[in-house]
């Protein structure tokens, strides 16, 4: 028969029942010929941990007995040890606390040692937890990248279109995490072994599963060399496509990848970028009023100060993108990059028309003369184009 469905309010009666010790308990017993019940009571606290209770779970000294589970357990009981320690590892409180004291304990290397055993849910688990766990540290994150063969475990679940989905979006995710604070030298490492051209095939697989994590990944490239190779592997063309057909969520991503790969000596980069057509996307990012567009609208509106740096200013006023960048210069998120976008247009006096035709010049202004420390640079640009229109 199938399970009832638990509900919190099932969860907070077994934590006020005082469940929790004795759970930890059981992780603690040796197994017998009847079961130890140490697979579900590790799933237990991984339920509880992932549903409110993982301050709690840590509290009642769940940690070192879940991190013993990885080294001697079965499959299965490792599984649940691993998710139990994802998820006292993604709660927001503490989370810094918990994370270090999980890899004081040793967490790290049976962690990878599960990456690598190839089971659906085991190696799943173990790429959550990898994830949570270098999240808000860069100490946390160089430690999971020079653990051997964790990176390259993660890589190679990551781009096997063969995998598990959950193993292989999961392993999307642990990567995406990693590469955000990853030195120059590993990302080269990664474009040397081919990795990066395997990362961008992933942006072409319909059916793969994290592709949005794949996305961020290529956020991540730090040099012209790692953002050309991107670029010649393919990873436009890929990104763009999603750009049009996208959710609201993957759209930010990829207006924040295209941004990204638009930073360095660029012109080249910006104008293939124009040349799929995708300035019409990114300005109609800017009209839409979506909420859980404002990171979106933000990096739209930087790689069309881009666009318009690299000659691309007729096409940018012609394509409409004046009077949303206005609109813009009210909304916290995006301002500085719509006034760095405008300044960029104001190179010429048809392009300066357009923005006086929008009515720009007063917001651009009081923008100019109160500017936020995190605008300066643009606000330096956004003086001098107000000199200009005067």
């Amino acid at each position: 028969m199938p399970q009832p469905k638990k509900t919190q309010h099932d969860r907070d009666a077994v934590v006020r029942a005082g469940a929790l010790k004795p759970l930890v308990q059981l992780l603690r017993t040796h197994r017998c010929a009847g079961g130890s019940g140490k697979n579900e009571a590790a799933a237990a606290l991984a339920r509880l941990a992932g549903n409110g209770y993982a301050d709690a779970v840590a509290a009642a000294g769940a940690l070192k007995p879940l991190v013993q589970q990885l080294s001697s357990g079965d499959v299965m009981e490792k599984s649940n040890a691993a998710l139990a320690i994802a998820n006292v590892a993604s709660c927001q409180s503490n989370a810094s606390l918990h994370k270090d004291r999980i890899l004081e304990i040793g967490a790290l290397n049976p962690l990878v040692d599960l990456l690598h055993a190839g089971h659906r849910h085991g190696s799943a688990n173990a790429a959550v937890a990898l994830a949570n766990l270098v999240r808000g540290s860069q100490s946390r994150r160089d430690a999971v990248i020079n653990a051997r063969g964790a990176l390259e475990k993660l890589c190679d679940m990551a781009c096997d279109t063969d995998c598990d989905a959950r193993m292989q979006m999961q392993a999307s995710r642990a990567l995406s995490y990693m590469l955000m604070g990853g030195s120059e030298a590993l990302l080269d490492a990664l474009l040397a072994d081919g990795t990066l051209s395997k990362l961008v095939s992933r942006l072409h697989d319909t059916a793969g599963r994290g592709r949005e994590y794949v996305v961020d990944c290529m956020s991540t490239l730090k040099s012209d060399r790692q953002r050309d190779a991107a670029f010649a592997a393919g990873a436009m063309d890929a990104l763009v496509a999603l750009l049009r057909g996208g959710s609201v969520d993957c759209k930010t991503r990829v207006a924040r990848a295209l941004s990204q790969l638009s930073y360095g000596d660029n012109a080249a980069r910006v104008e293939a970028i124009m040349d799929t057509g995708a300035l019409d996307d990114l300005v109609a990012m800017l009209h839409d009023a979506e909420a859980n567009l404002n990171q979106g609208r933000m990096h739209a509106s930087h790689l069309i100060a881009e666009m318009a740096y690299n000659g691309g200013a007729d096409a940018v006023v012609e394509a409409g993108a004046v009077a949303p960048l206005v609109s813009l210069l009210s909304d916290h998120t995006s301002r500085g990059m719509a006034a760095l976008a405008l300044a960029n247009i104001a190179r010429s006096r048809h392009q300066r028309d357009a923005i006086v035709a929008a009515d720009g010049v007063v917001p651009l202004e009081r923008l100019a003369a109160s500017p936020p420390a995190a605008e300066g640079a643009a606000n330096d640009d956004l003086h001098a184009s107000l000199a200009q229109k005067q």
